[in-house]
């Protein structure tokens, strides 16, 4: 928001940058950065540059970050903020002084760095996933005379996957990148949108359903619209279409550990059964008899840090995500994480079914379902809601429970219904659970 860089004033920041600090060169580095400004400039001067980048995520406690140094196996360490007294670590931070040593052509490599990212997980300390820059630009499309008139917005931290997506597409596509701050408010960051003239955006459905939420939204002058993260359901893809008639909509299927795998643009939720019988963008799909989706990707090089493997023998990833054919038998419709259920009485329930019941009642703006824990039953389902303005919620409350009672399994209906006045999520853009 109050500065701008041209392609040409990066250039000779990372040329110089090198030189002041040589002491990185093919060095194992670890970066802490709250500002997503000082993180791309910081992987535009090491890429190519040190031996291996590890993003850490800013969120974690210090002791989580040490042990995440620590399995990273890092030598160096780069941060934009004081650490703790638990850093007793080499540290040259962006904001500090630079180190003054001359940078000669040995020291200035162009390695094939690996690029360390921690994955998404809720709980407990984060897997780390080594991808090559290859493999993180296989879908990246370089087409500069096209590039140019696109402006990328970027409403998710760059310490994660989906954030290096859209950070990664933009500067190999000449394209322009727009950073608001996302430590300020929500509406902030989209005013900043509008006054940059974003026209293409990628966001989870839950960032997309806030987006919605926000009066002028559909001002801005999308062409291209990418969802990805979470399940994007048939009614957030009819919501975009309505608001943004002519945007291409784009729903990315990827993750920290699979990376970028397929897309679907057709505008409906799922995917097409004939990309698992034919594959597509490159991948292989099959879903095994519980209902699990499975990939394999071509010349796939990321790799877990330590004894875990991400693929089987034959080369096959687990995704973790289970589907079910569409009535119609046309397409797989996803259902959920697998370790995502909901255990009530033994009976397996999955969060997102129920919020797609309860996302189709009047009055209601926004649903989030989880597990509270029950002596009895294990666990209950219990329901967030976010009214509409001037909604009854008496009124929403009953028509919830009579829409559960006709389209829901008893063990699936929600136990607790109760009112949310904001809607929290996670630093990856997701619903926080």
């Amino acid at each position: 928001p109050d500065k701008e860089y041209t392609a040409g004033e990066l250039l000779r920041f990372r040329s110089t940058y090198r030189k002041t600090h040589a002491a990185l060169a093919r060095e194992r580095v670890a970066v802490l950065c709250d500002s997503n400004l000082h993180l791309a400039l910081a992987l535009l001067a090491l890429d190519g540059f040190a031996a291996s980048i590890l993003l850490l995520p800013s969120e974690q406690d210090d002791a989580s970050l040490l042990e995440l140094y620590h399995r990273g196996n890092c030598t160096q360490l780069l941060a934009d903020r004081p650490l703790g007294e638990i850093f007793h670590l080499p540290a040259s931070t962006l904001l500090g002084v630079p180190d003054k040593r001359d940078c000669s052509e040995e020291t200035r490599p162009s390695l094939d760095t690996l690029w360390i990212i921690p994955t998404s997980g809720t709980t407990g300390t984060p897997k780390l996933v080594a991808h090559r820059l290859a493999d993180l630009t296989q879908k990246t499309k370089t087409n500069k005379s096209k590039g140019k008139a696109v402006h990328w917005g970027l409403l998710y931290s760059l310490q994660r996957f989906a954030g290096l997506q859209v950070y990664l597409q933009a500067f190999l596509g000449g394209s322009q990148l727009l950073l608001p701050d996302l430590n300020k408010p929500f509406e902030r960051s989209l005013e900043f949108l509008k006054a940059t003239s974003c026209n293409a955006l990628s966001a989870t459905p839950t960032l997309w359903r806030k987006c919605l939420m926000v009066p002028g939204f559909p001002e801005l002058p999308l062409k291209w619209i990418t969802l990805g993260g979470e399940i994007a359901d048939q009614q957030i893809l009819t919501a975009l279409r309505n608001a943004f008639p002519n945007a291409k909509i784009t729903h990315v299927y990827a993750s920290t550990e699979a990376g970028v795998g397929f897309s679907v643009k057709d505008g409906r939720e799922g995917f097409p059964i004939k990309y698992v019988r034919e594959g597509c963008d490159g991948v292989k799909l099959r879903v095994d008899g519980e209902g699990r989706l499975w990939i394999r990707k071509e010349n796939a090089s990321q790799v877990y840090l330590g004894s875990e493997t991400l693929q089987n023998d034959e080369g096959w990833m687990d995704t973790g995500d289970l589907v079910e054919q569409s009535p119609d038998q046309t397409r797989y419709l996803f259902l959920g994480r697998a370790n995502g259920c909901i255990n009530v009485g033994g009976s397996k329930v999955y969060p997102e079914k129920v919020e797609k019941r309860i996302r189709a009642v009047p009055g209601v703006r926004f649903v989030k379902v989880s597990g509270r824990k029950s002596p009895f039953m294990g666990q209950l389902v219990e329901a967030g809601i976010l009214l509409e303005d001037n909604a009854c919620e008496e009124d929403v409350k009953h028509a919830i429970t009579e829409m559960c009672a006709q389209t829901l399994e008893r063990h699936e209906r929600p136990a607790l219904i109760k009112i949310l006045q904001q809607i929290d999520t996670t630093p990856t853009g997701k619903l926080n659970r």
